[in-house]
């Protein structure tokens, strides 16, 4: 369709195009019920190469750049002092956020195979790594903040685990005390 136009009106056809793809991912992503955004079913599973969150902020400096990046819906709420303060149920309202903030990017990243199918293979190629690269800050943020949330629900459990054995403890030390008197 695009191959034959001009460069101008091709790239400007383009812009538009990414801007529906865009927001059209957006309104699936915002919109798909929660039980389809799971942290344990593919493609938000955490993988074991991850290993909380240490893989991105070695290989990537995510910690840094999700502090940084423009408009990312996570930045006030992922950080370790607001992830104490949250619980379990919050933690897992911000789990299936991570979650369609990831499948909104990836799913702009697939604009590559309309940008292939509609354009000459140079506008193709610029216009799918300007796509991909912009998005791919905003994916590995989403799975490390992933990461960090994962393990602070961990964490939390292991403290209510803790708790409800202390609690156990007490009772049946109680329960023990007054029995015998």
């Amino acid at each position: 369709m695009l191959k034959s136009s001009g460069f101008g009106i091709a790239l400007f056809i383009n812009i538009i195009i990414i801007a529906l793809w865009h927001f059209l991912s957006y309104l699936f992503s915002a919109h798909l019920p929660g039980k389809y955004l799971h942290d344990d079913r593919p493609p938000f599973r955490i993988k074991d190469f991850e290993n909380r969150g240490d893989f991105y902020v070695e290989n990537f400096s995510a910690d840094k750049w999700y502090r940084s990046l423009p408009g990312h819906p996570l930045r006030s709420e992922v950080s370790a002092a607001e992830l104490r303060k949250k619980n379990l149920a919050q933690l897992r309202a911000v789990l299936i956020s991570t979650c369609r903030i990831e499948l909104w990017s990836i799913l702009n990243c697939l604009y590559f195979i309309c940008s292939w199918s509609l354009n000459a293979a140079y506008l193709a190629f610029i216009l799918s790594a300007i796509v991909i690269i912009s998005n791919f800050p905003y994916i590995i943020c989403a799975r490390y903040s992933r990461c960090l949330i994962l393990n602070e629900i961990v964490n939390k459990r292991k403290e209510l685990a803790e708790k409800a054995k202390t609690a156990d403890n007490d009772t049946g030390f109680m329960n023990l005390y007054f029995n015998l008197n």
